[in-house]
């Protein structure tokens, strides 16, 4: 049998490529967790400034929990699809596959603004 450092690469490649994913899974559920909170003590916030009686508070917040539990669901099936997208396109090689699985910055903009690019439809629906 032929030793083949090619596969050595290949191999080490996947392993590096799969564990990027489930990091860049485990980032957006941070995301998700802390929009959530941020969404829902803006909630708050708007409640107490404008007084609004302790029921309805309470059911704007489940609101936007639910909103946000949604989005959350929504988000991680569209980052699956974006991941796949990369890691099944066969026009470029494994290694640009690693690495752009690494640009964390224009990952994180595009976790960050899945959440954002909607703030308005939800803070019209919950009002």
């Amino acid at each position: 049998m032929i030793y083949d450092e090619d596969d050595d690469d290949t191999a080490e490649a996947l392993q590096e490529i799969e564990k990027r994913k489930e990091e860049i899974m485990e980032e957006f559920y941070e995301i998700a967790f802390q929009k959530k909170h941020e969404y829902i003590e803006e909630v708050k916030t708007d409640c107490k400034k404008n007084k609004i009686k302790k029921d309805i508070e309470k059911k704007r917040i489940q609101e936007m929990q639910a909103i946000m539990d949604t989005k959350r669901k929504e988000g991680v099936s569209e980052v699956n699809k974006k991941l796949n997208l990369i890691i099944l396109d066969e026009e470029i090689s494994i290694q640009e596959k690693v690495a752009r699985l690494q640009e964390v910055d224009q990952i994180r903009n595009y976790m960050n603004a899945y959440f954002d690019k909607e703030e308005e439809k939800e803070s019209k629906s919950v009002e």
